[in-house]
């Protein structure tokens, strides 16, 4: 899997914990879903069950807006990034 595969997919991971944990908190059925979604029941039961290589980034945010959610993207370091700046540093030093 590339790198570029990986960060997608946890960006998948996180939309979709994000949206579980919106459908648990406005207690809806997969029924509800079914009608809010405007989707038929088998791509419900995916959702709920984190089939994500089903599911694209856009679908899923469509899905929280649908919730009466918005994302948000913030950029920062990553700790790999971190570690480098900080080698490079020391070896400048």
């Amino acid at each position: 899997m590339s790198e570029q595969d990986r960060l997608e997919l946890k960006l998948k991971a996180d939309l979709h914990q994000d949206i579980l944990k919106l459908i648990k908190k406005k207690k809806l059925t997969p029924r509800q879903l079914e009608k809010i979604f405007d989707i038929p029941q088998p791509r419900v039961s995916e959702l709920l069950r984190g089939k994500l290589s089903l599911l694209s980034v856009s679908k899923l945010l469509y899905y929280a807006h649908l919730l009466g959610s918005q994302a948000h993207v913030r950029l920062k370091k990553s700790a790999q990034a971190q570690n480098e700046t900080a080698a490079t540093r020391r070896r400048l030093a």
